[in-house]
């Protein structure tokens, strides 16, 4: 079975803002079987290389942000800022991420890597590629990332941060709650951002429509209207 796989050396490196940075630097690849789409080439060292020297909690703390939106919207005609939920250079700040498109389908997701130029690193990640994979594979390999890096920053002794509490929520979340975010997230909305009036109209729609319908729906409706 083809998967989206995270590999990752601990390392340690000086001058770090922030106790998240400091503990969570790491050699990273990702790969999705034998490609690696990580190779860079290192314009210092006139090389390429296939992994990549970056502080993880960024990385780690935008897919638990993202959580629900990266594994249940799909991609709709008039949504805004759809990329930014789905596209892991999102969660650079500033140091080097592939441009890595999660794209779910249902069931399955469009993984999408593309060429992209990062002067400010000196490197650039020239390859592309599409694949398609299970979406529960995708899920399962972004759970160990950050369940990796949780476990790395309490043995560092950095606890309670922000990337604890964003999974706390996300972990202790029951069926009906996990259906609430799931929907919030098909409409492209932050379920732990939401207003009252517009929890409201999703859980009114979702009374409403049979269960059967109610993915197509949100899948599709315009949150705005």
């Amino acid at each position: 079975m083809s998967e989206l796989c995270f590999d990752l050396e601990w390392e340690r490196v000086d001058g770090s803002r922030g106790d998240e940075l400091a503990a969570t630097w790491a050699r990273l690849s990702i790969r999705v079987d034998a490609t690696t789409i990580t190779r860079v080439n290192d314009y210092r060292s006139l090389g390429l290389r296939d992994r990549i020297l970056i502080p993880l909690y960024p990385l780690a703390e935008w897919i638990a942000t993202h959580w629900w939106s990266l594994l249940y919207e799909v991609q709709a005609t008039g949504r805004d800022g759809y990329e930014r939920r789905h596209n892991l250079r999102f969660g650079r700040e500033g140091f080097a991420l592939p441009d890595l498109f999660i794209k779910p389908t249902g069931e399955r997701a469009l993984i999408e890597w593309r060429a992209l130029e990062l002067p400010e690193a000196r490197v650039g990640f020239s390859a592309g590629g599409t694949r398609d994979l299970e979406l529960a594979s995708i899920r399962d390999s972004l759970f160990d990332l950050i369940e990796t890096l949780l476990a790395r920053l309490d043995q560092e002794g950095v606890t309670d941060t922000g990337l604890h509490q964003e999974w706390r929520a996300i972990q202790a979340a029951d069926e009906a709650e996990a259906a609430f975010c799931i929907a919030a997230a098909r409409l492209g909305q932050d379920p732990y951002d939401l207003s009252e009036p517009e929890a409201d109209a999703i859980l009114a729609a979702a009374n409403r429509l049979p269960v059967g319908w109610q993915d197509d729906f949100f899948d599709v409706a315009n949150s705005n209207t």
